[in-house]
C-alpha cells in the first residue's frame, strides 16, 4: 500500500520551535552592534562535531513537566550541558571556553540554537578580551526581522527601567555562518551591580511562573545568595490575598510598585504577549538587600511589535490582575500608560531605528519577501499602537475580575509503542514494505490494526520517521511520526517538544483530506540502534511513551 502524496507537510508546522528553519534561519544576516554602531561582534565557535551534535538536540522536558502528579512542582529543568570550545570574539581567540545551548520552547532550534558562552567554566578567573565573563547569544527565532528584541529593551530603558544591554553578533559555528544573533546582557551579578549597586540580593527567574500558591514553586533561584526557600515570593503571594483596604500596605514593603506599573505598562505597550503580565513567562525578579523591594526585569522579548490591535493592557499575571482591580493602582497604571505615550513612545525615533537596522540587515537576507513582511509588520505596529493604547486609557480600560488561574496540567490519554527496521528512502514509497509494529491504547482500550509499516525520508524541510498502521476497515491510517534532528546518532533520546519531537496523527481516507490530522504529542523515549539519513542507510529501533493532547 502506498502512502498518499503530501500527507506529511502540515506536520512541519509543529516544528516551528525546532528543526524546521524559518526563512531567515538560512539567511546571511547582519545588523548593528548597538544603537549607534554599524559593526557586529564577530563570534566564531569551534568544538568537536560530536559535542556540537549533542548540544543542538538538548532541550527542556516541557510536556513531561506538565504531565502527571508532579506537574509544575518545580522549575523547568533545562537539561543543557556545557562543552569546551575554542571561541574567537572580534579576532581574539581563547581555548577552553564553556558553551551550551539556551532557551525554553519558542527559541529552541536544532539548526541555529541560542547559546551561552562562559569564559571561566573550565578555567577559573578567565575573561573575554572585553572584560566579560558571560556572553548570551539569542537566535531571535520568533522574530524574522531580527531587530525587535533590541528595540524592545531600548523602550524599557527609555522608560527608566533596568533592562539588558542589547547588541548584535555575527555567529559562526564549526566554520559555518549561522546568522545574526542578539548579544543580550545576561541577568547576572554584573548586571545587578550596574542597575542596583549590589549583587547579593534574591534573584529569581520566572518561566511559566506567578505569585500564587500553585505557581510560586516554579521560580528558579539564580544565585548562591538567593533564598532557595522562595520566602519573598511566597510573601508576595500571601499579600495578593489581602483585602482592597490592606492590599497596598501589604505590597508596599515587598514590591517597588511604581517600577512594576512602568514595567507592566511597557510590556503592554510593545505587545510583549510572552512576558509576565500576559503569559507569566520570560521575566526576572530581583529583591535588593538595600531596599528589601522586588523589581521586575524584562527578558525574552522577541515576540513583540507584532499586532497593533492586540490587547492594549495585559492582565494575566496575578500581580497585574490584582492591581488592575484595585481603584488606586488602576488609576496609577492608566496615568503611567499615558506618560509612556506622551514621553517614551516616540514613533519617529522608533521608525528611524527600524529603518537604520533594516538597511544594515537587508543586503544580507536571502528571503527578501519574508524580511520585508516582518519589517512592515514592525513599522505598522509602531505607527498604529498609540491609537489602541490611547483608546484603552480614555475608556478607563476593560473590566477583568481578579481570578488567579490554578496551575495548568495535562493528562495523558493514551500510550504508544512502536518498533521499526527500514532504510532511508522516499516518503512516497510503500510503507508496508518495511517491517514495523505499532501498539496504541486510548483510554486504556487497545486500538486494533491489520497492517503496519514504516517510512523514513524528507518532506523537503524536515527529516521524518513514520510508523504507520491501517485500521480494520481500511478507512484510515494512524501514524507515529518522529522528527529527526540533523545531527542524530544511535542512542536513546527523550521525546518532548523541545528535544526530539513525536506526534500522533491520523489520515481518514473518506474525509477527502490529503494530509493527516495531528491529535497528540508523544512523551517518552525513542531508542535508535542505527540511524542514518542518507540513501539506503539503515534506521532501526523502538519508541515508547504516553500520548498527551496537542497544546499548539
Amino acid at each position: 500500500m502506498r502512502l498518499p502524496n503530501h500527507v506529511v507537510p502540515v506536520l512541519a508546522l509543529l516544528m516551528a520551535c525546532n528543526g524546521k528553519p524559518s526563512a531567515d534561519d538560512t539567511a546571511l544576516d547582519t545588523a548593528a552592534t548597538d544603537a549607534g554602531s554599524s559593526e557586529l561582534l564577530q563570534v566564531d565557535i569551534a568544538l568537536s562535531d560530536a559535542d556540537w551534535g549533542a548540544l543542538t538536540i538538548q532541550g527542556t522536558r516541557f510536556l513531561e513537566h506538565l504531565t502527571g502528579p508532579e506537574c509544575l512542582d518545580a522549575p523547568f529543568t533545562k537539561n543543557y550541558e556545557w562543552y569546551p570550545a575554542t571561541v574567537t570574539l572580534d579576532g581574539v581567540t581563547m581555548d577552553e571556553i564553556g558553551v551550551r545551548k539556551k532557551g525554553f520552547l519558542g527559541s529552541n532550534s536544532w539548526t541555529r540554537p541560542s547559546l551561552k558562552l562562559d569564559a571561566d567554566r573550565f578555567v577559573d578567573g578567565n575573561r573575554f578580551d572585553d572584560g566579560r565573563e558571560h556572553v548570551t547569544l539569542n537566535n531571535m527565532q520568533q522574530d524574522p526581522s531580527r531587530i525587535r528584541t533590541c528595540l524592545a529593551y531600548a523602550v524599557f530603558t527609555r522608560a527608566g527601567l533596568p533592562a539588558p544591554d542589547c547588541s548584535f553578533a555575527e555567529v559562526r559555528v564549526q566554520g559555518q555562518e549561522v546568522g545574526v544573533y542578539a548579544d543580550v546582557q545576561p541577568v547576572k551579578k554584573r548586571y545587578l551591580t550596574e542597575h542596583f549597586g549590589n549583587d547579593n540580593g534574591d534573584l529569581y527567574e520566572g518561566t511559566v511562573s506567578d505569585f500564587t500558591d500553585d505557581y510560586v514553586v516554579t521560580f528558579e533561584p539564580k544565585t548562591d545568595e538567593t533564598d532557595a526557600a522562595l520566602t519573598p515570593l511566597y510573601d508576595l503571594a500571601d499579600a495578593l490575598e489581602a483585602s482592597d483596604d490592606d492590599l497596598l500596605d501589604a505590597l508596599g514593603g515587598l514590591v517597588d510598585i511604581d517600577a512594576f506599573l512602568t514595567f507592566w505598562a511597557v510590556e503592554s505597550l510593545i505587545g510583549h504577549w510572552d512576558g509576565y503580565s500576559q503569559n507569566r513567562n520570560n521575566f526576572y525578579v530581583y529583591r535588593s538587600p538595600d531596599t528589601g523591594l522586588m523589581t521586575f526585569l524584562p527578558w525574552g522579548a522577541d515576540a513583540v511589535f507584532m499586532s497593533a490591535e492586540s490587547d492594549p493592557v495585559h492582565t494575566v499575571g496575578a500581580l497585574a490582575s490584582r492591581l488592575w482591580n484595585h481603584p488606586v493602582t488602576r488609576a496609577a497604571y492608566l496615568t503611567e500608560a499615558q506618560r509612556l505615550l506622551d514621553e517614551v513612545w516616540d514613533e519617529a525615533w522608533l521608525l528611524d531605528e527600524v529603518n537604520r537596522m533594516g538597511a544594515l540587515v537587508s543586503p544580507h537576507v536571502r528571503d527578501a519577501g519574508a524580511f520585508e513582511v516582518a519589517q512592515g509588520v514592525t513599522r505598522a505596529f509602531i505607527a498604529d499602537r498609540r491609537a489602541a493604547v490611547q483608546a484603552m486609557i480614555t475608556s478607563g480600560g476593560p473590566e477583568r475580575p481578579y481570578a488567579p488561574e490554578p496551575k495548568t496540567c495535562i493528562e495523558a490519554f493514551g500510550s504508544v509503542e512502536a518498533t521499526f527496521d527500514l532504510t532511508w528512502t522516499s516518503l512516497e514509497d510503500d510503507p508496508f514494505d518495511a517491517p514495523a509494529s505499532l501498539g496504541l491504547a486510548i483510554n486504556e482500550a487497545d486500538i486494533p490494526f491489520i497492517a503496519t509499516g514504516s517510512l523514513a525520508g524528507t518532506d523537503g524541510s524536515s527529516n521524518l520517521l513514520l510508523v504507520t498502521a491501517l485500521n480494520p476497515t481500511a478507512s484510515s491510517l494512524t501514524y507515529a511520526l518522529i522528527f529527526l534532528p540533523p545531527t542524530i546518532t544511535p542512542g536513546t533520546y527523550d521525546l518532548d517538544l523541545s528535544r526530539v519531537v513525536g506526534v500522533m496523527a491520523t489520515l481518514e481516507f473518506d474525509s477527502g483530506a490529503t494530509e493527516p490530522t495531528p491529535w497528540g504529542y508523544i512523551v517518552g523515549e525513542v531508542d535508535f540502534e542505527a540511524v542514518g539519513m542518507g540513501p539506503s542507510q539503515q534506521i532501526r529501533g523502538s519508541l515508547t511513551g504516553q500520548v498527551v493532547p496537542l497544546l499548539f
